[in-house]
């Protein structure tokens, strides 16, 4: 009888080295693909919004939810006092699912998930993670500051006073740094002295790029022009000639004159 022939201890090392090899080679493609599954299911989310926040304004005399996390008590700068709030939270604390549950959407989106990119990592000041990712933007009925630039903003309070909803920004992931996302969206308006200046800024959570979604409903992905649009970690920053802030500020106040 022949005796099996065991590997020899250069054989397995060839062995173990050949799997190595190709673990290093799959596991970038895994992660890649991880990734994109996580995208996709951001842009699922970013739909089902955009859906739900036309569906309220049909609901409601074509009137647009409120932007930021608190009605509004005192008229702001354009006269406008507004009694809704998509997520509500009038305090200062991290937000929890009941202010998911009391804002004005959540009719039309009872699924926590929903609010939260699935690509969101970051932790409040308690350590819990970030209930929610996403904001809408200032000009889509938020609240507009009195004795500063926002003035010559004027949000749309209504669908009708959206003129271009194919390339009016409605919601993204948000890159707030202060422990919980903090009422609406927004960035200094174009041609009103603070070109380039970033207030609040996309977070970057898919292949150095964002997903968003506009008030026509569809959804689409663009990828950072610019590596200093990631790199931005206070509020406030100017940053001259960046294509990211062009290409955020021509759909965020699609109606402004010079816009495309």
């Amino acid at each position: 009888m022949r005796r099996s022939r065991a590997f020899t201890l250069i054989e397995l090392l060839v062995v173990i080295s050949i799997i190595a090899l190709l673990i290093a080679i799959l596991l970038p493609a895994l992660g890649s693909a991880r990734e994109t599954a996580r995208m996709t299911g951001c842009m699922s989310n970013l739909r089902q919004f955009a859906i739900s926040w036309e569906a309220y304004s049909v609901d409601n005399r074509e009137r647009l939810v409120g932007s930021d996390n608190t009605p509004w008590r005192n008229r702001d700068a354009t006269g406008h006092a507004e009694p809704t709030a998509w997520v509500l939270n009038p305090g200062i604390t991290p937000e929890r699912l009941r202010n998911l549950e009391e804002g004005d959407l959540w009719d039309y989106v009872q699924s926590e998930s929903l609010y939260r990119c699935p690509s969101e990592n970051r932790v409040t000041q308690r350590g819990d993670p970030y209930i929610r990712s996403y904001s809408i933007t200032t000009f889509l009925n938020g609240q507009v500051q009195r004795g500063s630039t926002w003035e010559q903003l004027k949000p749309a309070r209504k669908q009708s006073g959206i003129p271009k909803p194919s390339k009016t920004l409605l919601m993204l992931d948000e890159a707030d740094p202060r422990g919980f996302v903090i009422n609406s969206f927004a960035i200094r308006p174009r041609n009103t002295g603070n070109d380039y200046e970033w207030v609040d800024w996309p977070a970057a959570f898919h292949f150095d790029g964002f997903p968003h979604s506009f008030a026509d409903g569809h959804a689409e992905f663009r990828p950072f022009e610019s590596t200093a649009t990631k790199e931005i970690v206070n509020f406030n920053t100017r940053q001259p000639d960046n294509p990211d802030w062009d290409y955020v500020a021509d759909r965020y106040d699609p109606g402004r004159p010079n816009n495309p």
